[in-house]
């Protein structure tokens, strides 16, 4: 789906002589370690360590030489109304751990751009409705580790809750995952369009409005 599904709709856009987007993830970069203090741009060489990472860097080629009025957005972190088969955000699930557990344990050597899929898309219709085309990363401004994302939450919300920072290989999940995958844009500087605001003003808004979304 990743990289056949997306070949099939670049192609039959083109055939209509229309525009097509395609949303990739920050998965696409390898990261060296939280020493790397400085975001992955758009120039960067893409370098996945696993499947879905390489799955959606086809997606990216396969759209880009197959519809030459493409967007590509490589996106992070991302939160918000249904985005999640589970039905639930980081977020949420940090605030339902606090209820029901008494530690709260997150991982601290993995950093990431976390995005609120709101403000993702309104950067995209910009885009979109100025014609712009390419490659571009569209994150929220800043970066955090999981740890400190869980952090955030529970402060915006007004919780006082115990946490436990921990180490990726103490979790169950057993696709590699970059330890630094943060996200910047010199495409956006260069056609003089402004970032999306910083991460913690997005997340206290969505804390907000979460639950009429």
């Amino acid at each position: 789906m990743n990289a056949l599904g997306a070949l099939n709709v670049a192609r039959e856009a083109a055939r209509v002589e229309a525009s097509v987007v395609f949303i990739s993830t920050d998965y696409v970069f390898a990261g060296v370690g939280r020493e790397r203090r400085h975001p992955y741009t758009e120039s960067d060489y893409p370098q996945p360590l696993n499947v879905y990472g390489v799955s959606k860097l086809a997606g990216e080629q396969l759209v880009m030489q197959n519809n030459p009025r493409h967007i590509v957005v490589r996106s992070a972190g991302l939160y918000g109304k249904a985005t999640s088969r589970k039905g639930w955000t980081f977020p949420e699930l940090m605030l339902n751990k606090a209820r029901t557990e008494d530690v709260v344990r997150v991982v601290d050597d993995q950093a990431t751009s976390p995005t609120f899929t709101f403000d993702l898309a309104r950067k995209i219709n910009q885009l979109m409705n100025e014609g712009t085309l390419g490659l571009f990363h569209l994150t929220n401004s800043g970066e955090c580790s999981w740890f400190e994302f869980a952090e955030a939450v529970f402060e915006l919300a007004g919780m006082t809750v115990r946490m436990e920072r921990i180490q990726t290989q103490q979790t169950e999940r057993h696709a590699r995952r970059p330890a630094y995958s943060v996200l910047a844009s010199e495409r956006l500087s260069e056609l003089g369009l402004t970032p999306m605001r910083p991460w913690k003003d997005a997340l206290k808004n969505y804390l907000q409005i979460k639950d009429a979304l």
